[in-house]
């Protein structure tokens, strides 16, 4: 341990604190002099051994151990105790002695340790005891202030310790991992043969969640931490391995932003971390789902579903490796996830590049659209059908090849097909087209832009459709016969006096 620094070990058993302590205080030059301050007063044994090595130590007792400020409160009076410089302090406590503070509290209260560290030029070594997982969690991000932190849990005969960093005046380890033999002789490497432990899920039962989230419903077992911002939140969470995390988002304004933070996080805490995102409101796209699961979310929970169907889509993701390969430049993944900047009517010839350029930027094997082909109804013409489309959205474009329409609808999914073309043609589809085709492979959609792409050119509809669209009638002149009512429905959009002669033919 180098001086002045602070360092920080959540140690799951007494047994195995009581040894780490013994051992730290015992191994010191006899010329370095030690403070000890311990939750009850120190064994008999302990004080006969460090007799016997000439350790020169000197023991404290916590009088007020849930005092809110007892932290602080120590260092105060440590300072009635003469000069501080060189010396090692061993502070021993529960850990459940700092559960009730804030994020906010214990960053000031660290911070204010370090500080004092630093001042006095001391070496201060923190073995909390009990179950320090959540608290690891919370200390993971506070590393500027920490020169070491780490964890020892006891399996039968050995210890799991693991360094999640560790910073000496020899250089620095992170993110180690060791077994140690526990024995009346104190604690020693094992040997790698005998003890195998597996690490790559440290804190995998821990859960990060936004209070938000719960909808105010209490957190369901002691390892979920529950944090008031978001911001607190992202900070815990790039000191976890293999926790879950849950954000939330209301607004879809909020849509890149928070997929730039997951992106950051996926990087810095690699594919074990599970990341879980609930729609708080009715905000999000299938692109913004798209955009969340590239940039590195294992599980979107849409609004829809209550709490409890939540807690239980949790568990679908435990043990989770995220396994996509998203682009490792956000801003390039972003752009991958946007439409084009084309809406409505294009030539056929337009269509069928723009789309094809769609597939070569397919993210995750999934399809950017959708492309749909509508034959029109007996005694129509895809012109007719042309001026029945009102395209709202960039992205979403429309051409006519050998008399059928053929529309590409972006990040539309299969199920959203029909409101969607509720939204786009003034009439009912299954007034307009008498079939309608879809293409929902990469590899159907290829076989079928090559063989549009072989046929000879097609008629650019453009001037014929300026020309249609001249020719309205207003809506209340023409009614369309819904196949869900069976009742005459008034149309609300301006429709082509073609269309109006068919529908009034049919009627």
């Amino acid at each position: 341990m180098r001086q002045p620094g602070l360092y920080w070990l959540l140690v799951n058993q007494a047994l195995v604190a009581d040894t780490l302590l013994l051992s730290t205080l015992h191994e010191q030059a006899s010329d370095v002099s030690s403070i000890c301050v311990l939750p009850d007063r120190p064994k008999d044994s302990w004080i006969d051994v460090l007799l016997a090595h000439k350790t020169n130590v000197r023991f404290y007792t916590l009088a007020e151990q849930n005092h809110e400020r007892w932290l602080e409160r120590l260092t105060e009076e440590l300072e009635w105790y003469g000069r501080l410089a060189g010396r090692l302090i061993v502070v021993q406590y529960d850990v459940r002695q700092l559960d009730s503070l804030t994020e906010a509290a214990l960053k000031k209260r660290l911070a204010h340790l370090a500080g004092w560290i630093r001042k006095h030029k001391a070496t201060w070594l923190m073995i909390g005891v009990g179950d320090g997982v959540q608290q690891r969690t919370r200390l993971a991000p506070l590393s500027d202030e920490l020169s070491g932190l780490g964890e020892m849990e006891r399996h039968a005969f050995h210890v799991h310790y693991h360094i999640d960093h560790w910073r000496s005046g020899e250089g620095g380890v992170f993110h180690a991992d060791f077994s140690l033999e526990l024995s009346e002789s104190g604690l020693r490497l094992a040997n790698a043969a005998d003890v195998e432990v597996s690490t790559s899920n440290r804190d995998d039962e821990v859960v990060l969640a936004w209070r938000e989230c719960l909808a105010g419903r209490q957190a369901p077992s002691r390892h979920w931490q529950l944090f008031d911002s978001l911001e607190d939140l992202l900070n815990a969470a790039h000191g976890a391995h293999a926790a879950t995390v849950v954000l939330g988002i209301a607004t879809a304004g909020k849509v890149e932003e928070l997929a730039r933070q997951i992106h950051g996080l996926r990087a810095a805490r690699g594919n074990r971390l599970k990341i879980v995102i609930r729609e708080i409101s009715q905000c999000l796209r299938h692109v913004d789902e798209r955009l969340f699961f590239s940039a590195g979310t294992n599980l979107v929970v849409p609004y829809l579903n209550d709490v409890s169907r939540f807690f239980s889509q949790l568990q679908s993701v435990q043990g989770q490796i995220y396994r996509r390969t998203g682009d490792t430049d956000f801003d390039k993944l972003l752009q991958a996830l946007r439409p084009q900047f084309m809406r409505g009517y294009v030539a056929a010839e337009t269509f069928i590049g723009s789309v094809q350029a769609e597939l070569e930027r397919i993210v995750q094997d999934e399809l950017p659209g959708m492309v749909l082909k509508l034959k029109p109804a007996h005694g129509l013409t895809a012109l007719d059908l042309l001026a029945q489309c009102d395209m709202k959205r960039r992205g979403d474009f429309v051409t006519v090849v050998e008399q059928s329409l053929y529309l590409y609808l972006f990040a539309c999914r299969l199920n959203d097909i029909e409101p969607a073309l509720r939204n786009i043609f003034r009439v009912s589809v299954d007034t307009l087209a008498s079939s309608v085709e879809i293409y929902d492979s990469a590899e159907r959609l290829g076989l079928e832009l090559s063989r549009m792409n072989a046929l000879p050119a097609q008629h650019d509809y453009t001037d014929d459709l300026a020309f249609r669209l001249k020719g309205i009638a207003e809506p209340a002149d023409i009614k369309d016969v819904s196949p869900e009512s069976g009742e005459p429905q008034p149309v609300l959009r301006r429709v082509s006096l073609m269309v109006k002669r068919t529908a009034t033919h049919e009627r």
